[in-house]
């Protein structure tokens, strides 16, 4: 049985971190960006009664209720669309963790257990941070610095995509330090390295 548990261990440490991440991304952003959507009609404008919650049910006791539900109700759409996306992710991540510490303490005390979820699957992306399937660094030049060049931006993006999921290749300094030994034992099992 020590043994069966031993393997297990071994082919569950294979597991991709790009594949826990992106799930730690998605589905925590998901819960606030619905309940942003909630929050609004149309693309953007602020419901009556989002106006009348921040007053009478989230009643913060240091911002004033029309500045939390602007703040509040954007950070809900932005700041899950930025973790999905991968894009200031760390940022994205602490934002939203600093918005479910507000509500455990201010709001819904209650609902500890729910909050403890949401904020372990940030922790983890703010320690770990959001793995390779991410816009990362190629999106910020892009936006940022060169928007002009999109196209070797892509081509960018494709290279480093490839090597991410390929490895180095045979003629590397990992492969000559035995460095990518994970890679070798995991295609044993059909799985990436992470």
């Amino acid at each position: 049985m020590i043994q069966f548990v031993r393997n297990l261990n071994v082919m569950l440490d294979r597991i991709p971190h790009d594949v826990v991440a992106l799930a730690l991304r998605i589905f925590p952003a998901m819960v606030f960006f619905q309940s942003g959507r909630t929050k609004v009609e149309g693309l953007f404008t602020i419901k009556d009664s989002t106006w009348f919650l921040f007053k009478e049910e989230y009643a913060l006791p240091l911002i004033p209720s029309d500045v939390a539900a602007v703040l509040g109700t954007t950070a809900e759409h932005v700041l899950p669309i930025l973790l999905i996306l991968g894009l200031f992710t760390r940022f994205a991540a602490l934002g939203l963790l600093g918005m479910t510490a507000v509500i455990e303490i201010f709001v819904y005390p209650d609902a500890w257990v729910t909050h403890g979820l949401w904020a372990a699957a940030f922790l983890a992306i703010i320690a770990r941070g959001p793995g390779s399937w991410s816009l990362g660094m190629t999106a910020v030049i892009e936006i940022f610095v060169y928007p002009d060049a999109w196209v070797t931006h892509g081509l960018w993006a494709a290279a480093f995509l490839a090597i991410i999921a390929r490895g180095p290749g045979s003629w590397s300094l990992d492969r000559v330090l035995g460095l990518d030994e994970d890679r070798k034992a995991a295609a044993q099992f059909g799985l990436t390295a992470r």
